[in-house]
């Protein structure tokens, strides 16, 4: 991953975790909520590992109330530009956003979605 942004996901409390965007001056932090089922968010990572070499377009992983949006597109030399949003949400009347791109070599993306999973798992969302 580019060593000046990251993303982490963190538990929280019983079916809420949270996200942190770090890309310094940047800093935000949401709380996501996640009712039952999985999230998903393993299969999206696992599914860009299957396709290390590529794909077209954008793949586009969203939260349920749209505080994290996550957006890859790969490109022909084995790197993963991902965009990722994290917002206020819809249900909020703040009304803030924080936006930024990470870009991640195509041999990592099968410990990320090693990661994602046990993150998954941990927070019991796994798919």
């Amino acid at each position: 991953m580019d060593r000046s942004a990251r993303l982490t996901l963190e538990p929280g409390r019983r079916h809420a975790f949270s996200a942190v965007l770090v890309d310094d001056p940047l800093s935000a932090r949401v709380t996501i909520a996640h009712v039952g089922g999985g999230l998903d968010l393993d299969r999206y990572f696992a599914a860009m590992a299957a396709e290390w070499r590529g794909w077209k377009g954008s793949r586009v992983w969203e939260s349920t109330a749209r505080e994290l949006r996550l957006e890859a597109q790969a490109d022909a030399w084995g790197h993963v530009l991902l965009t990722v949003t994290l917002q206020s949400g819809w249900l909020s009347s703040s009304g803030w956003q924080a936006q930024t791109n990470i870009v991640i070599e195509a041999g990592q993306l099968d410990g990320i979605a090693a990661d994602a999973r046990a993150f998954c798992r941990s927070v019991g969302a796994a798919a």
